[in-house]
């Protein structure tokens, strides 16, 4: 993921990864194929998943990654309702904050009232 456009080359790799017993592994190879533009549709559940990870950090940048993607109207349901929970509920302000920011750029409608 640190490697950021040096990784074009790790893409096939990053992929195969995506799949990988580890939710770890498939968390960093999400992040970094969106990170590379290669935005492969199996990556949005894990990046969903992130949503609820421990670290804050983590959350704000899998916001920030969802927002990247390109949805058909299926997916965008899935990650609209989970972002749209992020930016109500999540405990870290930051968090909420970018999840506000993503919901901006792929539903505008569905900005929490007052945001």
């Amino acid at each position: 993921h640190s490697l950021g456009a040096g990784a074009k080359d790790a893409v096939p790799d990053l992929r195969t990864a995506l799949d990988d017993s580890d939710p770890e592994v498939r968390m960093w190879s999400a992040l970094a194929l969106v990170n590379n533009k290669s935005y492969d549709k199996a990556a949005i559940p894990i990046l969903v998943q992130v949503l609820h990870h421990e670290n804050s950090m983590l959350r704000q940048v899998a916001c920030l990654s969802l927002a990247l993607i390109p949805y058909d109207d299926a997916e965008k349901e899935t990650v609209v309702s989970a972002l749209a929970d992020a930016a109500n509920k999540d405990a870290d302000e930051e968090v909420r904050k970018n999840a506000i920011s993503a919901l901006k750029i792929i539903a505008p409608d569905a900005v929490p009232s007052g945001k």
